[in-house]
């Protein structure tokens, strides 16, 4: 697998790394590929639904986190 989508819940945010090109991921591409996060991150959150993956809640607001493709445009 070439590409390493990571997730942080707490800050609702993405990394993007290619792993082909960057084994040491010391550059996030999430900025610069958003056609390919986005992608990415429907297929993480289908994954996740289909495997009925437990969400952490928000400390601050007592709700669950989004699903990585469900979340607001920003």
């Amino acid at each position: 697998d070439r590409w390493k989508l990571i997730y942080y819940h707490e800050t609702r945010s993405f990394e993007l790394f290619d792993l082909v090109e960057d084994l040491g991921e010391t550059t996030n591409l999430a900025g610069s590929e958003q056609g390919r996060v986005r992608e990415m991150a429907r297929l993480l959150g289908e994954r996740l639904r289909a495997v009925d993956a437990q969400r952490p809640f928000d400390t601050r607001t007592g709700a669950e986190v989004e699903w990585p493709d469900r979340l607001p445009t920003r």
